[in-house]
């Protein structure tokens, strides 16, 4: 008797509209998420959807090869030569054009190294030694979502196999071992969440458990669903788990870990319940529109990064969301001209090319893509390539003219302690200290050579990442322990009293509102620094403001009853941008650099708290206020260029050009007499 379509149990290797359909719901949060869509916060979470689609594809057909006793390694690596190389290969191809055109020198050795890393299939090892997923340099890497294809192709070097010796010597227990092996790589995923979250986020062992369920569900390691009801429940369990990874997952949850199970288990709902023909979830999954998304996903995926990535490059201020749903869209007509014109007429074992010439020609491509790799890198990303304005522009990104800076300022895992610190100006004893976190380096040289004029000396007294600020904490995974450094500075001073003048200067609200980064990260923001009062953490953000403002005020207060007198640095405006690498830029696309400003709001808006807050101790301690941003902003604007060199070295630190700008703002105390 021949069973009804509607409890016909599919093999795991045929065709299937629902799964072309769930590729659909893998790869659109995906892209809404890197376009910084509202309401796709989790959107990442499509890569593990794929993850889990890829397991199941894969091992059903080497599960119907190797139970045929068809099986072929060759044939296997064939299909995936011609299903991965011939579309990759253009877009990288692409993208290394788009690179020589628009990439800085240092950018181009960047995506130099990734490019042969990822001809490798190794970008995942890459990205986890360079770069967080979610960091805000992030997005400034176009080949950073190649690292999830790294993982596949890894799984599949060692998966067929593990299965052919499972299928061979533990046949009746494959499943088993399998399921062992995903919970092993799971619990490593959960334990590395907490230990080593950028190497879990990136590195097979604690990825391949989602695509082991994938392999599972193929190898019937779940039943299928004889009631239709059931089946129902399950797909709409499915749809739903995605959903909630989707909405309630953003860059600052734990991940993969425990959070990875929404898109996994959702992915694998709908696979189970879709399994037998007939359930009406199922067709609504597999239907036209979502299909035709998900038979172009993977040049979907190929593509719309790197053209987010190189349209963020000319674009200093960001991408409107217009802008950005524009930019999805041109990648949407150009991954149907990928599929239709350069993956299908590859794909399968008739498709163009017999196996020798696939071969030869993904051993070429290789070899092209690694070999420009490397000569990128060994050309140092080929500076003569760009006008000479460009690069001289380019030069100032992260320039530091003092020969002592990296031996005189404390970085994070640099300790130097006071006693040890460098004096700038004339060669006498310090009356004057600028205690700062690393706002303070660029000025401190300027400030000497004005101070050395006068006789006088300063001594820098500066960590970074650690505010002037005494009786209170900062600290995040990426910063130090400042209270034993600004235990160690008051310690110093009440030492030293000939030190009579006491600058603070620092990026004052970042420490409690969490750093400003680039426009188009793919998290608006890094981790807010964690404020501690006597080793208490405190979250309410009111009060954490309001502890953070008690202490600077105590801190000054402390250096005026020693009879110091105190000056208070406003925060200098921060640009956003990496005002160096922008303004290059603008000059390669023929732009005026001299053009390009920020708004005054900007700054404004910024310290809406932190600039009343000065005010107050400034009226009530008889501190001296010293403001930058009188200089550096008018009415409407901010300037981040002048005199032909940019004011700063990165997106908020002055370079030496803006400390001389600035310099006129400390007018008070260099009209001082030398004896306080």
């Amino acid at each position: 008797m021949i069973r009804s379509p509607q409890t016909l149990d599919r093999p795991a290797s045929a065709y299937r509209a629902d799964i072309d359909g769930l590729r659909a719901l893998a790869v659109l949060p995906v892209l809404f998420f890197h376009a910084r869509i509202p309401g796709f916060a989790g959107g990442f979470t499509g890569v593990d959807i794929f993850f889990v689609i890829s397991g199941y594809l894969i091992t059903g057909v080497l599960r119907d090869d190797l139970d045929g006793a068809r099986f072929s390694l060759v044939s296997f690596y064939e299909r995936r030569v011609r299903r991965i190389i011939p579309a990759m290969a253009v877009m990288l191809g692409a993208s290394l054009v788009a690179a020589l055109w628009l990439d800085l020198p240092g950018e181009l050795v960047s995506f130099a190294d990734s490019l042969a890393a990822t001809g490798m299939f190794a970008s995942n090892i890459h990205f986890w030694r360079e770069t967080g997923y979610f960091d805000p340099g992030g997005h400034t890497k176009p080949l950073l979502h190649t690292w999830s294809l790294a993982v596949e192709e890894q799984f599949y070097i060692v998966f067929p196999l593990l299965l052919v010796a499972l299928t061979r010597w533990w046949r009746p227990h494959r499943a088993t071992i399998l399921l062992a092996l995903a919970v092993l790589s799971f619990a490593f995923s959960v334990w590395g969440v907490a230990h080593m979250p950028t190497a879990t986020f990136y590195l097979l062992p604690t990825r391949g458990w989602e695509l082991l369920l994938g392999a599972l569900l193929a190898l019937d390691a779940v039943p299928p669903i004889r009631s239709r009801v059931a089946r129902e429940l399950c797909s709409a369990l499915g749809v739903l788990s995605i959903a909630a990874g989707v909405i309630a997952l953003d860059a600052r949850s734990p991940f993969p870990g425990v959070h990875a199970m929404l898109p996994c288990l959702g992915a694998a709902g709908v696979i189970v319940g879709g399994r037998i023909p007939g359930g009406r979830l199922s067709a609504i999954i597999g239907s036209r529109p979502l299909v035709a998304v998900g038979l172009v996903s993977y040049s979907l995926y190929l593509w719309h990064w790197p053209l987010l990535v190189f349209a963020r490059a000319v674009s200093p201020d960001g991408l409107s969301i217009t802008m950005r749903l524009t930019i999805l869209a041109i990648a949407g007509v150009i991954a149907w001209g990928s599929w239709r014109f350069v993956e299908r007429p590859f794909r399968g074992t008739q498709g163009i090319g017999s196996r020798r010439h696939m071969f030869a020609l993904a051993a070429v491509a290789t070899f092209l893509i690694v070999a420009a790799g490397i000569g990128g890198h060994r050309a140092e990303g080929w500076p003569g390539r760009l006008p000479a304005r460009v690069r001289a522009l380019a030069a100032f990104s992260q320039r530091s003219d003092d020969p002592a800076f990296e031996r005189c300022f404390a970085w994070l895992k640099n300790a130097v302690p006071p006693e040890h610190a460098c004096s700038y100006g004339a060669s006498t004893a310090p009356t004057v200290a600028l205690w700062s976190d690393s706002h303070g380096a660029p000025l401190v040289p300027v400030l000497g050579e004005a101070l050395a004029r006068r006789g006088e000396a300063v001594r820098f007294l500066g960590k970074a990442g650690c505010p002037p600020i005494f009786g209170i904490d900062v600290s995040n995974p990426n910063r130090p322990d400042c209270r034993l450094y600004t235990a160690s500075v008051l310690r110093y001073l009440d030492a030293h009293p000939e030190l009579h003048t006491v600058v603070l200067m620092a990026r004052f609200a970042a420490y409690v509102d969490g750093a400003d980064v680039e426009p188009g990260a793919m998290d608006e923001r890094e981790p807010e620094m964690l404020i501690t009062d006597a080793g208490r953490a405190i979250a309410d953000p009111y009060d954490r403001r309001d502890r953070y403002v008690r202490a600077l005020d105590a801190t000054v207060r402390l250096l005026r009853s020693q009879g110091r007198r105190v000056l208070i640095v406003y925060p200098v405006p921060e640009a956003g941008v990496d005002v160096p690498t922008t303004l290059a830029r603008l000059a390669r696309v023929g732009r005026d650099p001299a053009a390009f400003t920020r708004r005054r709001t900007m700054y404004a808006g910024r310290q809406r708290w932190m600039i009343p807050a000065l005010d107050s101790i400034v009226s009530s301690s008889g501190a001296i206020a010293v403001h930058p941003e009188r200089l550096l902003c008018d009415a409407v604007i901010c300037r981040v260029f002048a005199g032909g060199d940019p004011l700063y070295s990165d997106a908020h630190h002055l370079s030496n050009s803006g400390a001389v700008f600035v310099m006129p703002a400390f007018a008070e105390l260099l009209a001082a007499p030398v004896n306080h």
